[in-house]
């Protein structure tokens, strides 16, 4: 089902020499061709805040969090600075690097995204088979950082600990990037804590009133079983990374 997404700038890179568009160049297009043809039973609204949390991570000089509860939205209004867009859709995306792409991923944040491309064209041609070294948590991302963060958890598998240097928005927010020594920190710790209890005593009444994104679907009562479905998904992502030495980026897409 084709999610509706906000513009986006094409990438400044000249097309290859062969002609073909490359990945990036046709997300761009699909991501800008999506129009009100998507799913209405699942758009979600952005809520302050989400945008308020997701701006807070695009930069490194603030880190402090703020409080959970904002003024809703209006249609058409304003939200932290940017227009509010009620079709939007955001997807937290994650990508594992080996220690050298790592290291390369730092110095050449360009060369970080043609990479990420590459992995995610292997993926796609590969079947499904094999450890994925990419995944995406849907639109759970807020849920599960907020979850997390009330159960105090102690890596931060949302938004990771700091950005790629220099690099450009991969969608919605430039890549930031867990090490991985915290990579190991981090799979230990989702090792440790089983999905029942992430949400044990926490429902999507509660989300909804905490203005977790997406607050439709809270409202509408939708099973918490879509957030611990992605949860479970990261713990083994996290597993193979950490025992491959890998970092890992994410971002929101």
């Amino acid at each position: 089902m084709t999610k509706p997404r906000r513009p986006i700038k094409p990438p400044a890179r000249s097309p290859p020499e062969s002609g073909v568009p490359t990945l990036r160049e046709r997300k761009v297009d699909l991501h800008n061709s999506c129009t009100d043809h998507a799913d209405k039973t699942f758009i979600p609204l952005a809520t302050a805040t989400a945008l308020r949390r997701l701006m807070r991570h695009q930069t490194d000089t603030d880190r402090a969090r703020g409080p959970r509860r904002a003024k809703e939205p209006q249609p058409g209004g304003d939200v932290s600075g940017g227009a509010y867009d009620p079709l939007m859709s955001m997807i937290g995306e994650y990508a594992r690097l080996t220690p050298d792409e790592f290291a390369r991923a730092l110095r050449d944040p360009e060369w970080a995204e043609e990479r990420v491309d590459e992995l995610v064209e292997a993926e796609l041609g590969s079947g499904g088979d094999g450890e994925p070294r990419c995944l995406d948590v849907d639109k759970a991302w807020e849920a599960l950082d907020f979850l997390l963060t009330r159960a105090g958890f102690p890596v931060d598998v949302v938004f990771g600990d700091d950005a790629i240097p220099g690099a450009e928005e991969w969608g919605y927010t430039p890549p930031r990037f867990l090490a991985p020594e915290r990579v190991r920190e981090a799979a230990e710790a989702l090792l440790a804590m089983p999905a029942e209890r992430l949400v044990a005593g926490f429902g999507p009444r509660d989300l909804a009133r905490e203005g977790v994104y997406p607050v439709i679907a809270w409202e509408r009562e939708e099973s918490l079983e879509y957030v611990t479905a992605h949860y479970e998904a990261l713990v083994p992502f996290f597993a193979a990374a950490a025992r491959d030495g890998d970092a890992v980026l994410m971002w929101l897409d």
